[in-house]
């Protein structure tokens, strides 16, 4: 018949441990999973304790991981899972060797990550450029769009007051801004703005978000350089793209067989840069989820070592923790044996101590128990020692 009680019985221990194998042994209580450390220096700020600088080194080779993966899940690169066999924590020697090895994957990554961006951007102007000739083009038709033409046109329908300097604006606007754009423009303007906008939409991407943005070709056109400077804060103010268009048919047509040619050309650089930086990716995915556990275990520990102290001769760590009785023998027989593996000259070991303070609940579970466990705790943990309703 099962315990009927929440809790094991708990004893409260001093822990005495050698600097060279503190490392491993805290390793080896955390797989056990049945020792609780009280904090020996709660007045101690985090960046005055003695394993400060492991934890940083820690945290930002976690930071390159994280990095790594945010760039995965934008190429839909899965991540593989390490084995049945959990992965053990990182060792002092071991730290240098991954850090190099997440630098090197990390500046390579960002290197390709920017040129990247830099192609879109590249590959997104060259794009609204192209929709631009292409659908204001055949507004223009075959006229030319100098001020000689234009006032010749004007003074053969008998207009003799059209005075200034002629500007001619193209561009692109957000779909979305496009009516309010139109507005500003006529209000501006009091209406003396020639505005035209194109019939059909270009959905294009966004090079910093990667999400589709839909944009409508327009036409602007106005006399006077003052009006023209009015035409430039607006397009300044709702973040128009502007683009020069080529004054005459044969020159529209000459960018246009250009531009095509230089999509096409940057189409093959973008494939190319995206095939290398997603097998950059793959293979870093092979083994993330391994170094990530090995990171997070590695942390934990060092976070454990910090709540330890030295004594007067700074040759031993001293600890406080809480131990179930029923493993108080196992944690005993575990330093020993690190102790002798280490070969060191003073054995690390653990001594019951008396404490006032109210022991930790410890629930001792197995795989079918655990489940239970777990929703008996989602209402709330107990007292030490209360009556377990799932045992």
């Amino acid at each position: 018949m099962g315990c009927m009680l929440r809790s094991d019985p708990m004893t409260f221990c001093d822990m005495y441990l050698q600097p060279e194998t503190a490392f491993e042994i805290v390793d080896h209580l955390g797989e056990m999973g049945c020792t609780q450390f009280v904090d020996m220096t709660p007045d101690l700020k985090p960046f005055q304790r003695n394993y400060v600088t492991e934890l940083c080194r820690c945290a930002e080779m976690e930071r390159k991981l994280l990095y790594m993966e945010g760039e995965m899940l934008k190429d839909g690169i899965n991540i593989t899972e390490y084995n049945s066999i959990a992965p053990k924590a990182l060792q002092l020697h071991e730290v240098t060797a991954l850090e190099n090895v997440l630098e090197k994957w990390e500046s390579d990554v960002l290197n390709m990550s920017e040129n990247q961006t830099q192609l879109l951007k590249n590959y997104l102007e060259l794009t609204e450029m192209n929709y631009v000739i292409n659908h204001i083009g055949p507004m223009l038709g075959q006229s030319e769009l100098t001020e000689e033409s234009l006032f010749a046109k004007g003074a053969a329908a008998g207009d003799t007051g059209f005075l200034g300097r002629l500007f001619v604006i193209t561009g692109v606007v957000k779909r979305s801004r496009s009516f309010p754009f139109e507005m500003m423009l006529w209000r501006v303007s009091r209406g003396n703005i020639y505005y035209r906008r194109a019939t059909q939409d270009a959905i294009l991407q966004d090079p910093q978000t990667g999400q589709d943005i839909r944009k409508v070709a327009f036409l602007a056109i106005c006399h006077g350089e003052q009006l023209s400077e009015r035409l430039e804060k607006v397009c300044n103010g709702f973040h128009v793209s502007v683009y020069p268009c080529p004054q005459t048919f044969d020159e529209r047509m000459d960018m246009m067989l250009q531009l095509d040619l230089r999509i096409s050309d940057l189409e093959k650089v973008m494939r190319k840069m995206k095939y290398y930086r997603c097998k950059a990716l793959r293979t870093v995915s092979k083994q993330w989820e391994t170094w990530m556990v090995q990171i997070k275990k590695s942390k934990a520990i060092y976070h454990i070592m910090n709540m330890f102290t030295l004594d007067i001769t700074k040759k031993c760590l001293i600890g406080q923790c809480w131990v179930p009785n029923l493993d108080l023998p196992r944690v005993e027989d575990m330093l020993a044996r690190v102790s002798e593996n280490a070969k060191s000259n003073v054995e690390s070991f653990v001594l019951k101590s008396d404490d006032a303070d109210e022991p930790p609940t410890f629930h001792r579970t197995n795989k079918f128990t655990k489940g239970f466990q777990a929703l008996i705790n989602a209402y709330g943990d107990s007292t030490y020692r209360e009556l377990n309703p799932g045992g």
